[in-house]
């Protein structure tokens, strides 16, 4: 068979040919989209309306609803009372690894013992030191670290005799912080 149509005319044949299918695909998903519509809107009224005819019907005052209302406040306020001892958890393997972070070089603590009554009050630590510079340098640190507050020195001895090449024994007072920086969510995990 022989095409005695122009190239031209072939062109805009398949090109109207085209336009018909997909006008008619555009159509069938302009119908499904309104079909799908209008039943999800069908399916919200009729849920809606059980909804409400269920709040109608449910007795407000029933002694199974009080209890449930109690038992949800006591649960709230028991959530609210584990938040706080959780909050206020004291991580000491955190604080111990800060508090040696904030040494300087050529000191050791050798001394200190921690419990949850040590935050907030005077406590004692005992290290060794380098040098006498040394020693005033761990105290600088622990004053500047923010664990500590009034630190002093309490005693500083020579311990060159004893060949260790810390020749100073250090000790130290200060007050460490009521509210310690490092938290137990880090021990929580």
């Amino acid at each position: 068979m022989i095409n005695l149509l122009p190239p031209d005319t072939k062109k805009q044949i398949r090109a109207a040919r085209m336009n018909v299918i997909l006008s008619r695909m555009v159509t069938v998903l302009g119908l499904s989209l309104i079909v799908m519509v209008v039943g999800f809107g069908g399916a919200l009224y009729i849920t809606t309306q059980q909804h409400d005819a269920a709040l109608k019907s449910a007795p407000k005052d029933s002694p199974t609803a009080q209890a449930t209302k109690q038992n949800a406040q006591d649960f709230a306020e028991n959530l609210k009372a584990a938040k706080s001892i959780l909050e206020s958890q004291i991580s000491y393997t955190t604080f111990l690894t800060e508090l040696t972070n904030t040494l300087p070089p050529h000191t050791v603590l050798t001394g200190i013992t921690l419990t949850r009554q040590s935050f907030g009050s005077q406590m004692t630590l005992s290290a060794l030191a380098g040098s006498t510079n040394d020693a005033i340098n761990l105290k600088s640190a622990l004053a500047k670290s923010g664990l500590f507050t009034n630190v002093s020195f309490q005693n500083l001895a020579d311990n060159s005799a004893a060949g260790s090449p810390y020749h100073q024994t250090v000790t130290l007072s200060g007050t460490l912080t009521a509210n310690p920086p490092i938290i137990a969510e880090e021990d929580q995990k």
